[in-house]
């Protein structure tokens, strides 16, 4: 993840083409990261992670709406994965 960060920052540092890619393919691989890390959380607290004092059910949530909101994760790598094979975009 970092080395795809550093590379998305240097891509827009140096205002290369490829920049917009980059930045879609950070959105879905933090997003993707972000649900494993809220599932681990919540299954090692058990039933206190669900406790607002705990804070893991809020991460968890948040998690899990980002993976459902616009764009999605499949949507992302479904436009990364055309810009890479030179298909169509429609």
């Amino acid at each position: 993840m970092r080395t795809l960060r550093d590379d998305t920052l240097a891509a827009m540092a140096a205002g290369r083409p490829d920049t917009m890619l980059r930045v879609l393919e950070v959105k879905a691989s933090a997003a993707e990261a972000t649900l494993e890390v809220t599932d681990t959380a919540m299954r090692i607290c058990g039933g206190a992670a669900f406790r607002k004092e705990v804070g893991i059910e809020r991460l968890f949530r948040d998690a899990r709406a980002a993976s459902i909101m616009a764009p999605t994760s499949d949507v992302l790598y479904d436009f990364i994965g055309r810009v890479l094979c030179d298909m169509p975009l429609a």
